[in-house]
């Protein structure tokens, strides 16, 4: 069993959109993201039992989901949502995946409201790469799928992930994708 990843710092990315082609919004469309850079625990070496990340997923997923939340104003704030994870290069893919699949949503899914509301999968995207590797994460609306919030945030750290670090982020936002105007059942 190893120890949880501690965490070398925490980013924010806050993107606020007023107008586009020449479109002004009512209300600005915000996209929150919080990403943690963590320390591999198993970078350069196979280990076939991964199920130690689990309890650790849950808590981050809480701790960044909190903070996004924060960030976006309240829960009622956050109509969207998504998930992404790049392993450094010493990493494997499964890393992340644990970390992703194995309860950071279900951690995350705590502070966007009633969950029988927040029910909609949580997407993600999974790579390995190097610092400066740029996440797109997939967002989607948290009721139900909705073609017109389908979207992507791209985030990157300078100067992470290391080799033998991760980089686990989530974001949420507060509405549709600036101008999305596809018919239902597009």
């Amino acid at each position: 069993m190893v120890a949880d990843p501690s965490i070398r710092k925490l980013v924010t990315f806050r993107d606020e959109t007023y107008e586009e082609m020449g479109k002004k919004f009512k209300k600005p469309i915000v996209r929150y993201t919080v990403a943690a850079v963590l320390k591999n625990p198993y970078a350069g070496k196979y280990v076939e039992d991964l199920s130690a990340l689990l309890p650790f997923a849950r808590k981050l997923g809480s701790k960044l989901g909190k903070m996004v939340v924060d960030g976006m104003g309240g829960e009622k704030s956050v109509e969207s949502f998504g998930k992404a994870g790049v392993v450094g290069e010493d990493g494997e893919l499964e890393h992340i995946e644990f970390i992703l699949h194995g309860g950071l949503a279900g951690g995350y899914r705590e502070h966007v409201g009633d969950l029988k509301y927040a029910k909609e999968y949580l997407q993600s995207v999974e790579v390995q790469g190097s610092m400066g590797t740029t996440l797109c994460i997939p967002m989607r609306c948290k009721w139900e799928y909705r073609v017109n919030y389908v979207d992507t945030v791209r985030v990157s750290i300078p100067d992470a992930p290391r080799r033998d670090e991760m980089v686990i982020a989530i974001a949420g936002g507060n509405g549709p994708r600036p101008n999305g105007r596809a018919p239902p059942g597009y």
